[in-house]
C-alpha cells in the first residue's frame, strides 16, 4: 500500500451524501502509510475537516477537496502544487494558505467558496500561475495578483 500514488473518493449523487458525514480517524493506518501519495481526491464527501494524518503524505502534490465543508487544514503541507477548494463555503482561506508553501502552489481553485475578499497573504504565492474565482462574491481583486498568468473570474460585480 505504501507505493500507492493516487486515491480518489467521491460521491456521484449529492443526495447520497446528504446528512451523512464521512470521517477519517486521525489514527487511520491507511493514510499513515501513504508517504508516496501524490494525488488525493476527496470530492463531495461532506467532510468537515481533513484528517490530521494527511500531513504524513509527504509527497502530496494535488489535493481536491471540492464540495465538502472544509474550514481549515490540520497543518503544514509544503508540496501542494494544485489545490481545489471549490464549493467549500466556509473556508478560512488565510489559515489554509498559511499551511502551504508559497514557492510550490501553482493552481488554486476557490470558486463557489463564498468569499467576499482575499487575504493579503495571497500575494506571497508568486509562483501561482492560475487562480479560479468562479461564482464568488469578490468585491475587489487585489492589485497584488498582477503576477498571475491566468485568472478566471465569474462574479456578479466587482468594485474597483
Amino acid at each position: 500500500m505504501s507505493h500507492l500514488k493516487e486515491i480518489e473518493m467521491r460521491v456521484v449523487s449529492s443526495s447520497a451524501s446528504k446528512g451523512k458525514a464521512i470521517l477519517f480517524s486521525d489514527t487511520d493506518s491507511t493514510l499513515q502509510t501513504l508517504s508516496n501519495l501524490q494525488k488525493l481526491i476527496l470530492q463531495n464527501l461532506n467532510l468537515g475537516q481533513l484528517p490530521v494524518v494527511i500531513q504524513n503524505c509527504e509527497n502530496l502534490e494535488i489535493l481536491n477537496v471540492e464540495d465538502n465543508n472544509i474550514v481549515h487544514f490540520p497543518g503544514y503541507m509544503p508540496n501542494i502544487s494544485n489545490l481545489i477548494l471549490n464549493g467549500n463555503r466556509r473556508i478560512d482561506l488565510d489559515q489554509i494558505l498559511s499551511c502551504l508553501n508559497p514557492s510550490t502552489l501553482q493552481f488554486l481553485n476557490i470558486g463557489s467558496c463564498n468569499l467576499s475578499q482575499l487575504p493579503s497573504r495571497i500575494a506571497d504565492f508568486q509562483k501561482k500561475e492560475n487562480i479560479y474565482f468562479g461564482r464568488t462574491c469578490l468585491q475587489k481583486i487585489p492589485v497584488e495578483l498582477v503576477f498571475l498568468e491566468r485568472m478566471y473570474v465569474t462574479c456578479k460585480y466587482i468594485v474597483k
